[in-house]
């Protein structure tokens, strides 16, 4: 092992300890550990096996940045869309507002633009799946990603949130419910969560988009509904 690399292996491994242990801090300890392991050779396997899917290879392709409205514009969509839930969801737990995406992706490295894409519409996956902030529905939509989507780094995160575990066992139960859900989509759904293009419907009722999406009677067996 080269001494660049064995320098990475460490900043990811005190990454990894450091998010199961300080979960209210996730982005803070945790890019380290996943920018290793998306630059190694099995995460860019990962990414061939995912430009299998026609969906995901037609945006790849496009460099697909669908629109993003404002924070005051989503605030002002109909209560219960998409863009209203988002922003809702941004403003309650005091997250940090996404810019409109921007820039170009160079056509024959998919895997900048498959990075970017799963970073700026992570917590759109959340609303959009009706997950919580807590390390279950964190764990939740990880496990979607490394299944359905070969994403190495969410293998990375993933680990983190079941040694989290256990230090903390009152949350053993429900965060491997969390994980059991996102294997299920995965199963049933593939990259679908990823591909879809959400942005194109922010103004449509969230239980109408799901239902338009083919994922209503997956979310009605989720554990964190109701």
């Amino acid at each position: 092992m080269n001494s660049q690399l064995r320098r990475k292996a460490l900043a990811a491994c005190a990454a990894l300890l450091a998010t199961a242990r300080d979960t209210d801090h996730t982005t803070k300890h945790v890019f380290p550990l996943t920018d290793a392991l998306q630059a190694t050779a099995i995460g860019q396997h990962g990414c061939q096996r995912l430009l299998d899917d026609p969906e995901i290879s037609k945006l790849c392709k496009e460099n697909y940045l669908g629109p993003w409205p404002s924070a005051e514009a989503k605030r002002s969509m109909p209560t219960g869309s998409l863009g209203y839930e988002y922003q809702k969801r941004i403003d309650e737990f005091g997250l940090e507002d996404l810019p409109s995406p921007s820039g170009s992706f160079i056509d024959s490295d998919h895997a900048v633009y498959i990075n970017h894409r799963l970073r700026h519409t992570h917590e759109l996956h959340h609303v959009v799946l009706g997950l919580p902030i807590t390390v279950a529905g964190e764990a939740a939509i990880s496990t979607y990603y490394a299944a359905a989507c070969y994403t190495s780094s969410a293998v990375g995160v993933l680990a983190a949130w079941i040694l989290h575990t256990f230090e903390t066992p009152a949350d053993h139960d429900e965060v491997w419910s969390g994980i059991e859900f996102g294997i299920s989509l995965a199963k049933k759904h593939g990259p679908l969560i990823l591909s879809f293009r959400w942005e194109e419907y922010w103004q449509t009722d969230l239980e109408k988009l799901r239902d338009i999406s083919g994922l209503l009677k997956s979310l009605e067996l989720s554990p964190f509904s109701g």
